[in-house]
């Protein structure tokens, strides 16, 4: 049984202090807040779930469901394995929803419907040096590392390598950037997962779905610099456009599509758990992609 649920949260700081928790078992499909940690609102810190099988209705991770937004709402140095099976919405290898996560990863495959991502099923604040490596199959907004990123953040140092299926929406790196009333900074991020959407709508190798506000009044800032994609038969970046179905027009798009650029061959780019070399990710034109297990450090 999770530890929180929407009536009583965790609330303050779980600390492991470098501890692993293994074969976490929870098969609840038709209830919300599923993982160690259900509904919280507080940091979780320092601790790995290894082996997980998790299976949830919404909110669902092998670490924690949900995170609520409050300055004290966050995961650092965190990583899972295993499985998680969301029935609905909101399933991330790590957390369901989560607002600010540094130093993270998860090596978890992820199945749900809508908002499903590799590492956070959706994000509402800020990512640094984090990595997800395990497939992803959705619905709707489906993402290699994020299934649904909100404007107003920033994300640094961050690859996902998984491959990523769905209808629409699908992404290697995010499903959909949504509600962009902010400004959004994406800097060294990498996807090199096959993407497949069986409709070929809103697909991209990075993001795909980039989404404007419902009405479509308000378009947002987008900084997206040292951008790296698998090279394959779709757009970089799939559907741009409004709720209703409404291109942007190309004066819209221009600054922000001149900052994506590819990592030339000499890019080391430092992520994960560790500070040195064993938290590196170092690739060259013909995307040989070098990874190693990372600890959690004590």
């Amino acid at each position: 049984t999770a530890i929180g649920t929407e009536e009583n949260k965790f609330k303050g700081t779980f600390d492991g202090n470098g501890h692993i928790i293994t074969g976490l078992y929870i098969n609840k499909e038709t209830e919300n807040y599923q993982g160690f940690l259900g509904d919280s609102d507080g940091e979780i810190r320092n601790v790995g779930v290894e082996d997980a099988y998790v299976k949830g209705h919404s909110y669902v991770g092998a670490l924690v469901g949900n995170i609520h937004g409050s300055s004290n709402s966050k995961i650092d140095n965190c990583y899972s394995t295993g499985s998680v099976v969301g029935t609905k919405t909101y399933a991330g290898g790590l957390a369901g929803r989560a607002f600010i996560s540094n130093d993270c990863y998860s090596s978890c495959s992820v199945t749900g419907s809508g908002l499903v991502g590799g590492l956070i099923g959706e994000l509402l604040s800020s990512l640094t040096n984090s990595y997800a490596t395990g497939n992803v199959t959705g619905s709707i907004w489906v993402g290699g590392l994020i299934g649904t990123i909100f404007l107003g953040l920033s994300i640094t140092n961050a690859y996902a390598t998984g491959n990523v299926t769905g209808p629409s929406s699908v992404g290697g790196f995010t499903g959909r950037v949504y509600k962009p009333t902010g400004t959004l900074n994406m800097n060294n991020i990498i996807s090199t997962g096959i993407v497949t959407a069986t409709s070929n709508k809103a697909i991209g190798s990075l993001i795909g779905n980039l989404n404007n506000t419902t009405d479509g009044t308000s378009f947002g800032t987008i900084n997206i610099t040292n951008a790296y994609a698998l090279d394959q038969d779709i757009d970089m970046i799939g559907f741009e456009g409004t709720n209703d179905g409404t291109a942007y027009s190309s004066g819209q798009m221009e600054d922000w599509l001149a900052n994506i650029t590819v990592i030339d061959t000499s890019t080391t780019l430092q992520v994960g758990i560790n500070g040195d070399s064993s938290s590196q990710i170092g690739f060259d034109t013909t995307l040989n992609v070098g990874l190693q297990g990372l600890n959690v450090k004590s």
